[in-house]
């Protein structure tokens, strides 16, 4: 069996290292350890004061993040 070849779109994308651009926006090539660890620096805090309100507070998400989560179909606001 012969091995198989890579399509010119995918020898391109390997060369430049960055995606085809989506939604406008063109990112770097991540690993799946490289995007997890990217994910990671999401932080979403609970703050409460007294017996007052309680406060939900998100990290802002970067281009990146907001397009894997997008990808992934998560919902940060649950």
């Amino acid at each position: 069996m012969a091995k198989a070849r890579a399509s010119p779109a995918a020898r391109a994308k390997a060369a430049s290292k960055h995606t085809d651009p989506a939604d406008g926006a063109d990112f770097p090539v991540h690993s799946l350890r490289n995007l997890l660890a990217d994910l990671a620096t999401l932080t979403r805090n609970v703050v409460q004061i007294g017996q007052g309100r309680v406060s939900l507070l998100l990290a802002s998400t970067t281009p990146l993040q907001r397009r894997a989560l997008d990808l992934l179909g998560a919902n940060l606001a649950a």
